[in-house]
């Protein structure tokens, strides 16, 4: 599809508001997700590149089709989808949430079947997040040492995969927001997606008064480690070791709601980390 001028945009049609960007209507088959600004113009370029490469690979995402820019911003113009969150999905229908969960487990794990290239890898965008995370010295420099000992890899990770980066399309499940994308190992995506069911954002509107959320989302990532490792192979201590790494990256960039309590959880990973009881046994460290 060729691109129109700059300046002949059709800016009137907001569809959608995210954190990083906004989603507008593109003509009648296409979206233009617009980063707001400022926002890191390679940041955008490695979503189309993560995004070219999943579909390409025939991964279930929406078409990447241009990077375009206008009045300053740096947007994409993406094949356009129809449907709510698998988000959405789950909280329709509570009984069923297991269910959506076990969707996703199976999407990351076809994700991450595929090797990669021209991608940044994942042990350095940890590196330098760790760097820059809301801790103290002692937490970054656990985190850093137990990164280190962790083994690279060459897989698409998607980086921001939870339910709420899958689109319930009508032709079935669709992942979005490829952005945090890198070239690494499985384990350590599983571990993103696992502290987003434990500590992201989750709106139950009413029903937050009468269920005891700490202790069900934490048996939702339990469930999710347990049915990836499951079906993937990979061992349950290859993702807990991530665990440090991923709390310490969740406290760079925006603020979370809840910050206090993640950098909690990993000051006492950092301390396990400091007597020598976090790593796992099951593999030798590279």
């Amino acid at each position: 599809m060729p691109a129109p001028p700059s300046s002949a945009l059709p800016l009137d049609r907001l569809i959608g508001v995210g954190r990083s960007a906004e989603v507008y209507r593109y003509g009648a088959d296409h979206v233009l997700k617009l980063y707001k600004v400022p926002w890191e113009p390679t940041a955008v370029v490695n979503e189309f590149k993560a995004a070219s490469q999943a579909y390409r690979h025939g991964l279930p995402t929406p078409e990447p089709m241009m990077v375009l820019e206008r009045a300053g911003r740096t947007g994409i113009v993406f094949e356009r989808l129809e449907g709510g969150t698998l988000l959405d999905a789950g909280l329709r229908r509570p009984l069923n949430f297991l269910h959506q969960v076990d969707r996703l487990v199976q999407m990351q794990q076809a994700i991450n079947a595929h090797e990669v290239e021209d991608l940044p890898h994942q042990h350095e965008v940890a590196r330098f997040q760790i760097g820059g995370a809301r801790v103290s010295d002692d937490v970054k420099r656990a985190a850093l040492a137990t990164l280190e000992q962790l083994p690279r890899g060459t897989r698409l990770c998607h980086g921001d995969l939870h339910m709420e980066n899958v689109i319930c399309s009508d032709r079935g499940l669709r992942a979005v927001d490829w952005q945090k994308a890198t070239a690494g190992h499985p384990a350590g995506d599983v571990a993103r997606t696992a502290l987003m069911l434990r500590y992201g954002s989750l709106n139950v509107g009413g029903l937050a008064r009468y269920l005891p959320l700490n202790v069900i989302r934490a048996a939702l990532a339990r469930f999710y480690v347990e049915r990836y490792c499951q079906l993937s192979g990979i061992s349950r201590c290859h993702v807990s070791a991530w665990m440090l790494p991923v709390l310490v990256m969740r406290l760079f960039g925006q603020v979370a709601a809840n910050e206090d309590e993640v950098r909690e959880a990993a000051e006492r990973l950092s301390g396990q980390a400091e007597r020598g009881g976090l790593l796992p046994v099951c593999w030798t460290p590279s």
